[in-house]
């Protein structure tokens, strides 16, 4: 059987009339990129721009002391670094003369003060700090004479992609440089990026210990430097592009250092956590546009969440989030332990315990605990992380991202990152709520066994899926790499597990041991298929589910069979068979009434909600399907997902009926649902910002279409990256906007960027690519360029016809699209056959009363009247304008039908 042409999540041109709109739309449809955190990273230095006269400046040539002026390098918040000859020793150093403040008496206790400093840095020789070779006074300016450093700051080094190793293994001397001069009662205080060396000789150094000062007695020194952190007080709303205020850089101040506390070792080491956050990560830990914003999120610990993409292990994280407490005393307790809990993964211990443990018994899923602390020795509740050792750990993941990488997918690098990232958190979220589940029974006495096994089922059933899915990545083809993104996404949600009146509602299982672990089983199964249709494994999908489908029959256990039928049912609908997926869905949703497996049944009611009323266009019926939809998610409970898929479900009915109102209601609710209950880069959320922006596009508010869009796209590129077919569609309906205003241009423009991300994806032969194309040669033809236009038609045409046979309905939109730009060119003689043979294909396809036949009927008018043909229009214009309004009464779609009618009435009856 032929399926519909209006695929829910798929771009398509537009014609004449809703049809059009809705082919060229893509169908499926919160936070857009983070502010940039540039300012904050800013030095707040001292005043001397504004406040102190530049006296100490010197030119190549002039000496300090000995030493022989080069060329200045730079300027540091403690003062100007040059670079300069030290004759007596015939070598090259850096030299730093530290910047003059207030009257004499205090300028000289200041550079006292900075002298035995300087000198301490001096008697401090490790390889991973920058030597001081030299201290001295010129002009009652302290200078200090230090190790010239030819190679690159950490900054630059990190501006590169760097793995999570390489990073750590450059931060981890860093450390060792900080913890050699903590040793030596020395705190850096402005510990960053900038201030690291990468040394040509592959050496790392730390350096600019410019703001060091001895802890001996941990309080602030004399009145000046009091005098600057009290300043902080009055300057808590200055933005952070200002200078001055605040000793070190506000981006890795520790929450003491904000408040004017007295700060020790463990203020660098909060710095230090910061740098290495935003080394891993690409980004730092706290935001914040202003001092005070900053040291606020710092102070009370908001954390941002990782951005996606990075794919950094989970014991790393935690590692750096304790370095990054807010309360010193909760950080580690200095240096040392950092770096060591940087160097120890727990992974590799890991398989030394699992060996260690090869013999315990485990008694249950409410005994595993008990098991292990009674046999191993081991306390109770710590061995959540090797249950995930063997589903998702470093070899593993390093084997997905070799299948990925070797199916030369132009996706694959992307992929790679974002579904590590998102294994990495689910997994890091199981063995949370495993580890706390078991603690409430088995050390707090808060929650019974008999609830510590339902949990742990049910967090089981969760991990099997997990593993599932990643077995399907280590097999990957192209098809795959497309799909990963999503099929990681879409595991099941973790929440359910720890809802413990869900958890005591859910249908017992059979009485009849052997039947129950059968029901396990298939349920197993049926995981796997689903998991196989999230990746786009269709057919190994089918058979799994047959053979489920066949064997819970046979069991009589109504649940399973329930469960088996719905998937059944959805992979007839992905398949095309809307009419056989419409006829099995509806067995499970009464087959999961009968039993109360409610959600179930509320899956299987939103999913005929759509299959009925959009794919086989009985809009009527498919709002039917959508009210039992929405009563069954209430049963599950208010505000959860089921009825955010009820809601945009009902919106894309409501939407191809004309319905604007109706439509962002739905698509609003659904919106607001998916928002509070899934991540932030969740890829449902750019479906419903795309549906948004549809709603807005057919109300005519052509800005507000635009931000829906592109808030979908700045998602979609999160989620995927910018060379995924799912941003291609994004692109596609942004192009529909810029036509709708006249901008033929920029509609071209972004189509382009659609055709070519569809070209380098998925090749020169598929029919997602075709359908861009189409889009381009309405854009063109519109744009007044018909000859162009008929290229592209013709280019789609043959495209479809080879991806998909001579009678897929997708086709007609081709012929209809070629032959516009025919007539548009005189050549009505060659137009006209073709609009015919669109509006047969039509026919066959869906019936004579669908919507895709008065869009024919409409193209065909047009032709006919403008090859003056006015009678001949007529009756197929009236045709059109019934079926039209029949479908979507009151639409614009329906008022151009009438409106061309009467044109041709008029026309035809002039003499």
């Amino acid at each position: 059987m032929a399926t519909q042409p209006l695929p829910h999540g798929r771009n398509a041109p537009e014609q004449n009339g809703q049809w059009r709109l809705l082919r060229w739309l893509t169908l499926d449809g919160r936070e857009t990129s983070p502010p940039s955190q540039t300012d904050v990273g800013e030095t707040m230095a001292d005043e001397h721009n504004e406040l102190e006269p530049q006296v100490g400046i010197f030119e190549r040539g002039d000496t300090l002391d000995r030493y022989v002026v080069l060329e200045r390098l730079g300027a540091g918040s403690m003062g100007l670094v040059y670079a300069a000859y030290d004759p007596k020793l015939d070598r090259r150093v850096a030299l730093k003369l530290l910047h003059a403040r207030g009257g004499p008496e205090q300028g000289t206790r200041r550079a006292q003060r900075l002298a035995r400093e300087a000198q301490a840095m001096a008697r401090l020789n490790h390889p991973n700090v920058v030597t001081v070779h030299d201290v001295g006074t010129a002009d009652d300016r302290v200078f200090v004479a230090m190790e010239h450093v030819d190679g690159q700051t950490l900054t630059k080094w990190l501006a590169s992609t760097r793995s999570w190793r390489e990073v750590i293994e450059v931060f981890l001397a860093a450390g060792r440089g900080l913890e050699a001069a903590h040793q030596q009662g020395l705190v850096h205080r402005d510990f960053k990026p900038d201030n690291v060396m990468l040394g040509s000789d592959g050496r790392v150094r730390v350096m600019d210990f410019g703001l060091a000062r001895a802890d001996d007695d941990g309080s602030l020194d004399d009145d000046e430097d009091s005098a600057r952190y009290r300043s902080v007080d009055v300057d808590l709303a200055s933005h952070l592009t200002r200078t001055g205020a605040v000793m070190g850089t506000p981006a890795y101040m520790a929450p003491e250092q904000h408040m004017g506390q007295a700060v020790d070792a463990r203020s660098d080491q909060f710095a230090f956590c910061v740098a290495l956050y935003e080394g891993l990560y690409g980004s730092r830990p706290f935001r914040g546009d202003t001092v005070a914003a900053l040291g606020l999120a710092a102070m009370e610990g908001h954390i941002e969440d990782p951005p996606p993409g990075r794919s950094v292990p989970k014991w790393l994280r935690r590692v750096v989030v304790q370095g990054l407490a807010a309360a010193p005393d909760e950080r580690f307790g200095d240096m040392k332990q950092l770096l060591h809990g940087l160097e120890v993964d727990p992974r590799r211990r890991r398989r030394i315990v699992l060996g260690a443990t090869a013999g315990v018994v485990l008694i249950g899923a409410s005994g595993w605990a008990t098991a292990r602390a009674s046999r191993s020795g081991v306390a109770p509740c710590t061995g959540a992380q090797q249950h995930v050792a063997d589903v998702w750990d470093e070899d593993r993941s390093e084997r997905v991202a070799a299948a990925l990488r070797a199916t030369g997918s132009a996706v694959a690098e992307d992929t790679v990152a974002r579904v590590g990232d998102r294994l990495d958190r689910y997994t890091e979220d199981w063995v949370a709520m495993r580890t706390d589940s078991c603690r409430a029974t088995r050390i707090d006495g808060e929650q019974s066994e008999a609830l510590l096994d339902l949990r742990t089922a049910c967090l089981d059933d969760r991990l099997r899926r997990v593993d599932q899915v990643v077995d399907i990545l280590e097999h990957a083809d192209q098809g795959v790499v497309q799909r990963a993104v999503g099929a990681v996404a879409g595991l099941p949600s973790l929440e359910p597990c720890a809802d413990a009146t869900a958890l005591r509602s859910r249908l017992p299982p059979p009485d009849d041991a052997d039947t129950a672990a059968e029901v396990e089983r298939l349920r197993g199964t049926l995981g796997h298929a689903q998991a196989l249709l999230a990746s786009g494994r269709d057919e190994r999908a089918r058979k799994l589910v047959d053979d489920a489908l066949e064997r819970a029959e046979a069991l009589a256990y109504p649940p399973l069979l329930a469960e088996a039928q719905a998937l059944s049912g959805e992979l007839s609908s992905h398949a095309g068979n809307h009419e056989e997926a419409a006829a099995t869905l509806s067995q499970a949703y009464f087959t999961a009434l009968r039993v109360h497996h409610d959600d179930v049944a509320a899956a299987a009611a939103a999913s005929l909600t759509y299959v009925v009323g959009y794919r086989l266009a009985r809009p009527a019926e498919g709002r039917q399907w959508g009210e039992h939809a929405l009563a069954m998610g209430l049963r599950v409970g208010e505000g959860q997902l089921e009825e955010a898929r009820a809601r945009h479900n009902l919106g894309v009915l409501a939407n191809s009926a004309g319905d604007n109102d109706a439509a962002s209601t739905h698509y609003e609710r659904a919106f607001a649902l998916r928002t509070a209950l899934l991540p932030a880069d969740h890829p449902d959320l750019a479906r419903s910002l795309n549906a948004l922006g549809n709603v807005h596009l057919r109300r005519g508010e052509y800005d507000h279409a635009l931000g829906r869009y592109q808030e979908a796209l700045a998602l979609r590129e999160r989620v995927y990256g910018p060379n995924h077919p799912a941003v291609a569609g994004v692109h596609n309906n942004i192009s529909l906007v810029r036509r709708r205003r006249g901008d033929y241009a920029g509609a071209c423009e972004s189509l382009g960027q659609a055709v070519e991300i569809y070209e380098r994806a998925l090749g020169s032969k598929h029919p997602h690519l075709a359908q861009a194309v189409d889009n381009l040669g309405i854009a063109l033809r519109e744009g007044g360029d018909p000859v162009a236009a008929e290229a592209q038609y013709r280019r789609a045409l043959e495209i479809r016809r080879q991806a998909l046979g001579p009678e897929h309905p997708d086709l007609a939109d081709s012929w209809m699209g070629l032959g516009r730009a025919l007539s548009d060119q005189g050549r009505h003689d060659e137009a006209e056959p073709l609009q015919r043979r669109a509006l047969a294909l039509f026919e066959r396809s869906f019936g004579p009363e669908h919507l895709a036949v008065g869009s024919a009927l409409v193209g065909l008018g047009i032709v006919q009247m403008a090859r003056g043909d006015d009678a001949a229009a007529v009756p197929n214009l009236q045709r059109a304008a019934t079926i039209i309004e029949a479908a979507m009464p009151g639409s614009s779609e329906s008022v151009e039908a009438r409106t061309l009618l009467k044109q041709a009435h008029s026309r035809s009856a002039s003499p």
